[in-house]
């Protein structure tokens, strides 16, 4: 796990395919990131969603996970810690939007940035999370190169590893609007990538190197 924490700020939302309903609440971002942050930009929707050799975090068994094990489905990775009051309330409207639409074309992924697995099992019943798996990041520098400067953060990635939808701040996830943006991407046909990118699809979502995001699994 990284050393970086966050602190609070006023809370503020950013979307790339649309504004979402925020909760009130505070977005915390990450103390010491400063010199990271201005290299890195925030994703857009032409871009493609990688970490590069960063992107491994693990889940509650402990096993190592990558982007390219969900590639042929639409996830919704939420960048989270317990000590961050939006985010922990969000985690209620993340489980019941996973229990919604989770299955083979949709999965919410909730990364903690800060937590233990016991400490993120028992966050998730204080706040009767029932539906979402425990994950955990190995290092800041998968959020870092995935654009994230605060926590709450959402991405949204396509089935093709297109980000799609990258917001800050807590989200109503099982509002009706929220609930008809996250059909569509499922509906959606993955955008080809341009003819120049097509021999490397998948490229940092700042700027770490081309990888292929590769063959989808059953996660």
């Amino acid at each position: 796990m990284g050393g970086m924490r966050f602190a609070v700020v006023a809370a503020v939302a950013i979307s790339v395919a649309a504004v979402q309903p925020a909760l009130a609440g505070d977005v915390r971002p990450i103390v010491g990131a400063a010199s990271a942050s201005s290299q890195a930009q925030t994703p857009t929707p032409t871009e493609l969603a990688s970490a590069g050799s960063d992107d491994s975090f693990t889940d509650g068994s402990g096993q190592m996970l990558k982007l390219a094990d969900y590639r042929g489905k639409v996830v919704l990775l939420s960048f989270w810690a317990s000590y961050c009051a939006p985010c922990k309330h969000e985690l209620a409207s993340l489980d019941r939007l996973q229990a919604t639409l989770g299955g083979a074309d949709f999965v919410v992924v909730p990364i903690s940035v800060d937590g233990s697995d016991s400490a993120i099992a028992s966050t998730y019943a204080d706040y009767g999370v029932s539906h979402l798996s425990i994950y955990r990041e190995l290092s800041d520098a998968f959020a870092l190169s995935m654009g994230v400067r605060a926590i709450p953060t959402n991405i949204m990635i396509g089935r093709d590893g297109r980000v799609v939808h990258f917001s800050m701040g807590a989200t109503e996830w099982d509002s009706q609007e929220t609930l008809e943006m996250v059909k569509s991407f499922i509906a959606a046909e993955p955008t080809p990538a341009p003819a120049a990118r097509q021999a490397s699809i998948v490229t940092a979502a700042a700027s770490g190197p081309d990888t292929d995001l590769g063959p989808s699994s059953s996660h």
